[in-house]
């Protein structure tokens, strides 16, 4: 199920009909999953997809271990009583 133009576009979209769409969209999801399944389609992508080249997952995995290295140095869930930047790691004086 598609709307013209997005959620913000158009007339008549105001807070509370934003609301109701977004509370549809699971029982939406559970007619599309069911009309899939009556009719033996469903929603797949190819083998062809740029994401999963070698090389795109190399890099995807590069990324992540980054990440992972970034946040590792900079526990943002650290159980101190300083303010600090996570960013850079500089802790805030009182």
């Amino acid at each position: 199920m598609k709307s013209v133009g997005g959620l913000a576009r158009g007339r008549g979209m105001g807070d509370s009909q934003r609301t109701q769409w977004l509370l549809s969209r699971p029982a939406c999801a559970d007619i599309n999953s069911a009309m899939q399944e009556v009719t033996g389609s469903e929603n797949t992508t190819s083998g062809q997809h740029a994401e999963s080249s070698q090389s795109r997952m190399r890099r995807g995995d590069e990324d992540m271990r980054s990440l992972l290295n970034f946040l590792l140095s900079r526990d943002p869930f650290a159980c101190d009583e300083t303010l600090r930047s996570i960013s850079t790691g500089v802790t805030a004086t009182r």
